[in-house]
């Protein structure tokens, strides 16, 4: 029950795509499920951007603390010991993780979106079958990004899962 019909109510949600009847409805829920998923590959480029911000710049900095509290020298050993040991840990997350690969994934993920969603936005209204038709090739091109970014973060080559395997066994031909 919604208190004073604003709290505690749920937002509209914009009709399925599969349950369109108009024009309107189609781009309604076409611009929808493309906004989802740019908002979910700005919120992964974001974190991979900062996770790799923040540890370049341990890396940095333990190293240089390192290099100065030996310098110094009457310094508990320990510490001497254990700086550069997290600074390598930093450096081996950085390359483990391939962080900046990931946030340039991510990003470029988000930018292609966005070109989805310019595309969304100019689909035609005087026709509710053209518009959905439309509307379904665009989700198709969304799930071509997601097969792409998928075949990216995996260090996979784009091809792989989709090219379709020859009947006969033989294998391609070459020319």
């Amino acid at each position: 029950m919604a208190l004073f019909g604003w709290i505690g109510a749920e937002p509209k949600q914009p009709p399925r795509l599969e349950d369109t009847k108009t024009a309107e409805e189609a781009k309604a829920a076409i611009l929808s499920y493309l906004r989802t998923h740019r908002a979910w590959y700005e919120k992964w480029s974001t974190r991979y951007a900062l996770a790799w911000n923040i540890l370049t710049f341990l890396v940095l900095i333990l190293g240089a603390l390192t290099s100065i509290l030996t310098a110094v020298g009457d310094v508990y050993r320990p510490l001497l010991i254990t700086l550069p040991a997290l600074s390598s840990l930093c450096a081996a997350a950085l390359i483990q993780f391939r962080l900046r690969d990931s946030c340039r994934i991510r990003d470029h993920g988000r930018i292609a979106t966005e070109f989805l969603i310019c595309k969304a936005l100019a689909l035609p209204m005087n026709d509710a079958a053209k518009a959905k038709r439309a509307a379904i090739r665009l989700r198709k091109a969304a799930h071509q990004l997601e097969l792409e970014q998928l075949a990216q973060f995996m260090v996979e080559s784009p091809q792989t899962g989709t090219q379709e395997e020859d009947p006969s066994g033989k294998g391609a031909e070459t020319p």
